[in-house]
């Protein structure tokens, strides 16, 4: 009898550790899931920041100088037409995308601060 009664006690208090253990799994999986989760969304941030300053020089590397801006013949020519067109709607698209995605008033305050100073530079229109 007391064999018996050993065996169900052991059987129970495996069963126990067994919950106590697979809990303690889930939780660890949980807890790296998201940390990798957090690292991906950084890495996806940091691309996307890599993204946006590639197309802003592209844009500033094909747009006359400062000096050029004082005639108002290149203010008509359609490339030039063309690449403020594409600023302004980048300009558009990065503030859509942080408002939206973001919603981190850090950083829209941040964009929204240098694209302030940026545009009160002279070599930017």
């Amino acid at each position: 009898m007391v064999t018996v009664e050993l065996i169900k006690l052991g059987a129970e208090i495996s069963s126990i550790i067994g919950v106590f253990v697979t809990i303690a799994g889930v939780i660890i999986a949980i807890w790296i899931f998201s940390k990798e989760m957090k690292k991906q969304t950084e890495i996806s941030q940091m691309n996307l920041f890599a993204d946006y300053t590639k197309r802003y020089q592209e844009i500033e590397m094909n747009l006359p100088e400062d000096e050029d801006l004082d005639n108002e013949k290149i203010l008509e020519d359609k490339d030039v037409k063309r690449y403020l067109k594409v600023y302004f709607d980048l300009c558009s698209e990065e503030y859509f995308q942080f408002t939206k995605d973001h919603n981190n008033t850090r950083s829209l305050g941040r964009m929204e601060r240098g694209d302030a100073s940026r545009l009160s530079e002279k070599s930017n229109f």
